[in-house]
Parts: C-alpha cells; structure tokens; sequence
C-alpha cells in the first residue's frame, strides 16, 4: 500500500511466505476493487511461480481476467528485497 504521498506502507506482519501470501489475498478480497474493467498486475522479483499463480487466484475470484505478471526491476525491487511478490490495481 502507499499513503496520501505515495510512499510504501506497511499493512501488516506476518511470519512464513505462505501466511504472507494469504494475508495479501485476504486483503485483497476485502480492500480492493478487482471487479473494475481494468488491467491488474502482478509483480514480483525473481518468483515467476507464485507470481503466476497469484495471478489464477485473481482471475478465479474476481471477475476481471485481465492481469498481467511481470517482473518487478531493480529500481523499485531494491526498496523492497529479493522473493517480493505485489499486486497493482484500485482499492475501494
């Protein structure tokens, strides 16, 4: 998330990879507005694998089936690390 500056915001903390990746689907079916007509992305920075399969989640869950997957480059991906998976679209 960014706040009002458009800065990265923490939302919350989680312990393992997988319990990140379902607190960020959870938030995602409760914040975010992924039914609109417009293009999702799915970023990541060297983790094609679940990047994809994050993508199924929200084709399948959503009615938008317009998501892209693509790797996330080094300027942005060296403020958030190595193994980084992030979705781009509108919240509610």
């Amino acid at each position: 998330m960014t706040n009002e500056n458009g800065e990265l915001k923490l939302f919350a903390k989680c312990i393992g990879r997988k319990k990140a990746i379902k607190t960020i689907q959870k938030f995602i079916l409760e914040k975010a507005d992924l039914d609109v007509k417009e293009r999702i992305y799915v970023g990541h920075t060297g983790i094609k694998e679940d990047a994809e399969e994050f993508a199924e989640f929200i084709k399948e869950t959503t009615s938008n089936k317009d998501v892209v997957v693509d790797i996330i480059d080094y300027t942005m991906g060296c403020n958030c690390g190595p193994y980084t998976l992030a979705v781009f679209g509108k919240l509610k």
